[in-house]
């Protein structure tokens, strides 16, 4: 690995790092999950060092400085992350996102079309934000007409569902995979409130949020 690279690597996966020439200076984050089912899905994915991921490790260098212990800061920072830990949480959110971005999000739609691949980007950059079909429309250099004509020829869907869907995708990866209650998945989506959300959610998967958060949750027994 070099400089400005991030490696997500699941718990099953065996695995060796060779580090550039450079005097190695970074961060690692061990997540204890209480289960991560073995899947093909699952996989190491190597981002090499951009303009983003520099962006993404000095916001997480800025965090770490802000709110970690100062017994807990070293050159080489090597951290376990658990349901018990309380500073960590904003770093948590951070890399949940990135996670999300990555690792869900473009190896999902690696084989769609450039302009749908584009419309999930814009949204996962959001976080699962509302966006409106002109703003979209507009980040992608088009008239929001031709965007809507274009994704119902591409899925047979409207712009509108396309939007849903993706933000009903983030909504239950934030469900199985982060800590965060209901509510504050909610908030952190700007539903305008909790009854909103569960609506919109069921709507698209058959369940409200909390009966998916039981069934399909990393760890959930059962």
């Amino acid at each position: 690995m070099n400089k400005g690279d991030i490696a997500v690597i699941p718990p099953h996966c065996e695995h060796s790092l060779q580090y550039g020439p450079q005097e190695y200076n970074g961060f690692s984050f061990k997540f204890e999950l209480p289960h991560v089912p073995d899947s093909e899905d699952f996989y190491v994915e190597i981002i090499r060092g951009n303009r983003e991921t520099v962006r993404v490790l000095a916001a997480v260098q800025n965090l770490y400085e802000a709110f970690f212990p100062e017994e807990l800061r070293g050159r080489n920072r090597q951290f376990t992350i658990s349901s018990n830990a309380v500073y960590p949480q904003m770093i948590e959110d951070l890399l949940f996102a990135v996670l999300r971005y990555y690792y869900f999000v473009k190896p999902q739609n690696r084989h769609e079309s450039e302009l749908l691949f584009k419309i999930r980007e814009e949204i996962a950059r959001h976080g699962g934000a509302p966006v409106t079909v002109a703003f979209l429309a507009d980040k992608l250099g088009i008239s929001a007409g031709h965007l809507r004509v274009m994704t119902r020829k591409l899925t047979g869907k409207s712009t509108k569902t396309i939007i849903d869907e993706e933000r009903t995708q983030i909504a239950a990866h934030y469900l199985r995979y982060s800590n965060l209650n209901v509510a504050e998945i909610a908030e952190q989506m700007q539903f305008s409130d909790m009854i909103y959300f569960s609506k919109f959610f069921r709507k698209f998967t058959g369940m409200p949020p909390s009966h998916y958060r039981r069934h399909y949750r990393i760890g959930a027994e059962g």
